[in-house]
């Protein structure tokens, strides 16, 4: 049987120790990390939180709905245990019978059936294993980035971790080539600033002549660094400061047992250069429906 608890009721500790065992552990279904990007949410739990399953939600016209939350990527079921296929179903099949609208994102360890009534649509992560060494890391670089790289050297880049949040914010949204409205760039450092006080992230710069070129956000968690918002600016771009990064970074943590997640992206040429470094597709799903009156059922579609 699969409980609803609600957020005060969850014993932080059991539910994060889950968290932490889940062979696809990843930051963002922590109760904490909860806490600092959804609005609302509650836990589904099986057994004696044998699995657990955070689910944000909103309310809108007294109807409450389903959604993702702010940069959170993916949920879905976590447990020490392997989770079955059919568990993965119950899970969905219990908040498509309890809430009318909903989209929801799956982690990669639960697989679910194609059924009337709502989407499934396939997304790619992007990892790559760390457990290695870094000239054995390099061996799988593209010829690109290998090249890249060479032309990166030409230039002095100097890598700082001493930026802070409010810098770093400001410099997303000034090179950020998609536009946001102020509630994107309060939420982010609002979750930044969490994530900080949880020593659970690292922002870092890339200089050129003492001017900041280029910026990201790497999360750390038990088992993945993840490569959570990144910015260049035209410097940045011409002397390929990410390229940079990556590489230091990769050569920095190599031989440690953890993935280096880069979140993924449907555009092709950030999923490129994802590839570029030897990282490999990570398959999850992502589930919506919206069964309002107003609505017909969505047919069902698994792409």
């Amino acid at each position: 049987m699969i409980k609803q608890i609600q957020r005060k009721n969850i014993d932080d500790e059991r539910w994060n120790s889950i968290i932490a065992a889940s062979k696809h552990e990843t930051i963002y279904p922590y109760t904490w990390y909860m806490d600092a990007s959804a609005d609302q949410w509650f836990g589904l739990v099986m057994g004696d939180y044998e699995f657990v399953m955070p689910v944000a939600y909103r309310k809108k016209y007294s109807i409450k709905y389903i959604y993702q939350p702010f940069h959170n990527q993916q949920l879905g079921i976590h447990s020490e245990k392997i989770v079955e296929d059919e568990i993965s179903q119950m899970f969905l099949d219990k908040i498509y019978s309890d809430f009318l609208k909903g989209d929801y994102s799956f982690n990669s360890g639960n697989t679910l059936f194609e059924k009337p009534g709502y989407t499934l649509n396939s997304r790619q992560n992007y990892v790559l294993s760390l457990n290695g060494e870094y000239e054995s890391l390099q061996k799988n670089y593209t010829s690109n980035a290998r090249r890249d790289l060479r032309k990166s050297s030409q230039f002095e880049l100097e890598i700082s971790d001493s930026i802070g949040v409010k810098e770093f914010v400001e410099f997303k949204h000034n090179n950020n080539r998609k536009s946001e409205g102020d509630a994107y760039y309060q939420n982010m450092t609002r979750l930044l600033l969490e994530l900080e006080r949880m020593g659970k992230s690292k922002l870092f710069g890339v200089y050129l002549d003492k001017e900041l070129v280029a910026a990201a956000v790497f999360l750390f968690s038990e088992r993945r660094i993840i490569d959570m918002l990144a910015a260049s600016n035209e410097k940045g771009r011409e002397s390929l400061a990410m390229y940079h990064l990556i590489d230091t970074s990769i050569r920095k943590h190599a031989g440690e047992d953890i993935l280096l997640d880069f979140e993924g992206s449907s555009i092709k040429s950030i999923a490129r250069f994802f590839g570029d470094f030897g990282a490999t597709p990570e398959i999850y799903q992502r589930v919506n429906y919206n069964r309002l009156p107003l609505n017909k059922p969505q047919g069902k579609k698994n792409v």
